[in-house]
């Protein structure tokens, strides 16, 4: 027997979190998407790894949001939530590691709010390639802090028009390095 997506819509916390993966993974994305906020946290992380991406692009911003921290870094992990859907709050507990894998490609899908959320340690394990990709708007939002952790090789790659976005305090702050 399937629920509709008001029936499903209906379940409270506890109803959610005692939904098999089997019934989570069969969730249409109408269904994901008529998902409380509350409902989305109350899944169990068992669960929140069979979701598929597609179930993923179903959520709209508010459910993304509502991603607790371990539901957001198994679903990133998984492929099932790209990197440019990451909150800021999400995006800033990524690992090192996981920051250190990204692409260009993957940088300047980044919106500017989440580039300035990014940690020292995370901007310190950007690749040389991945700097060489930032866009002059992303330039523009690091903050002090940020130019400092980066490598020197970082910023030797950078282009000159990554380097013109650069404000004066960018600029003292690599002084100083």
């Amino acid at each position: 027997t399937t629920l509709s997506t008001t029936q499903v819509a209906a379940l409270g916390p506890a109803q959610i979190a005692a939904l098999n993966t089997a019934a989570v993974a069969a969730l249409t994305n109408d269904q994901i998407a008529a998902l409380s906020t509350s409902q989305i946290q109350a899944m169990e992380t068992r669960d929140t790894a069979v979701l598929h991406a597609t179930q993923v692009a179903a959520m709209g911003t508010t459910q993304i949001a509502a991603l607790t921290t371990e539901q957001t870094s198994i679903l990133y992990a998984s492929g099932a939530l790209p990197l440019e859907k990451l909150s800021t709050t999400a995006l800033s507990v990524l690992s090192t590691t996981s920051i250190a894998a990204l692409g260009g490609d993957q940088i300047v899908s980044l919106s500017t709010a989440q580039v300035a959320a990014l940690g020292t340690a995370q901007v310190e394990a950007l690749s040389t390639a991945a700097v060489a990709a930032l866009t002059v708007d992303q330039i523009a939002v690091l903050s002090t802090r940020q130019v400092v952790a980066m490598e020197t090789r970082d910023l030797v790659a950078m282009s000159p028009q990554q380097v013109e976005a650069m404000n004066t305090a960018q600029i003292a702050a690599m002084t100083t390095m």
